[in-house]
């Protein structure tokens, strides 16, 4: 059996979203480790192409749900 890793993902309001970036960036600057990841590893986590996830990430990003 394959090892598997869990990823979450949040979809909720643009409130929702605001809290959670705040919370995020508090933390950034009070010197806690925030963990970011990228799109590779992202895929492998997933289990889907490297390819895919790029397209899918490229568009989230031109939304402007990601920064």
């Amino acid at each position: 059996m394959k090892n598997s890793t869990k990823v979450q993902a949040h979809v909720g309001s643009f409130q929702d979203m605001a809290i959670r970036f705040t919370n995020v960036w508090n933390q950034a600057s009070k010197g806690v480790e925030v963990k970011e990841t990228n799109v590779k590893s992202l895929a492998v986590s997933l289990g889907r192409d490297y390819k895919n996830v790029h397209h899918d990430v490229s568009v989230v990003l031109s939304a402007g749900l990601l920064l």
